[in-house]
């Protein structure tokens, strides 16, 4: 038996977890190190720990940087290292180690990101989701 998958669902997590990574890169941008994150809808959320150079991170810098790089319509750059360890970024972000499901091009992103940040116990935690367009 095949499990069927609906497309708009799929599309959904591919959205939500590709711009989960885009949020990593932007927090390591400023000093932050990604080190857990969860991208399932209604719970997305990324935790940073801080790096030895960093600096404050609001919700509208993030949502300001996610649309510019959104809008640029960066493609997934995917490959398999010798080791057999898949690597997913965007463009020429820098790519993590994954197996998800990601959007072929942050062209695919199908409406306004909102995020919100909040520094708990020295991290950094930002949630986020996406409103649709319709």
């Amino acid at each position: 038996m095949s499990l069927q998958v609906d497309p708009a669902v799929r599309h959904q997590h591919a959205m939500l977890h590709s711009v989960g990574h885009v949020i990593g890169n932007i927090g390591q941008r400023h000093g932050w190190k990604p080190v857990k994150a969860h991208h399932w809808p209604g719970e997305c959320r990324i935790e940073f720990m801080p790096e030895a150079s960093n600096r404050d991170l609001t919700a509208d810098e993030i949502e300001d940087a996610l649309a510019t790089l959104i809008q640029a319509q960066l493609a997934a750059q995917i490959h398999v290292d010798d080791k057999g360890l898949r690597w997913v970024g965007f463009g020429e972000l820098a790519p993590w180690p994954c197996g998800g499901t990601h959007l072929a091009s942050l062209a695919e992103v199908g409406g306004q990101v909102s995020a919100a940040v909040k520094l708990k116990k020295n991290k950094l935690v930002v949630k986020y989701d996406i409103e649709s367009k319709e």
